[in-house]
């Protein structure tokens, strides 16, 4: 089954060690979902506002080439899941 939908898995604080999370989102493509996890990287001294930008823009790509975004967060990745969808009303699944 194709489909042009893309999920954006964003992992909560501890996203510095994601390997089994990154992995499980890759199995995501057997049953026709592209996905990726983007990583906040919440440890950083980045400020929130640069973070969710970040995010923001990775949206505004992948809508740009057609692509229906849905967003997935653990934890504090589902705050900033939120946020993210507050301000992309109509954009996003």
């Amino acid at each position: 089954m194709k489909t042009n939908l893309w999920v954006i898995y964003i992992p909560g604080l501890g996203d510095a060690h994601v390997t089994g999370q990154r992995l499980a989102v890759c199995t995501w493509r057997l049953w026709g979902v592209h996905a990726e996890a983007f990583q906040m990287s919440w440890a950083d001294d980045e400020l929130w506002e640069r973070k969710l930008g970040r995010l923001l823009t990775r949206i505004d790509k992948l809508t740009a080439q057609g692509k229906v975004v849905a967003l997935v967060g653990s934890s504090a990745g589902a705050s900033a899941a939120i946020n993210a969808h507050a301000l992309c009303r109509g954009q996003l699944l």
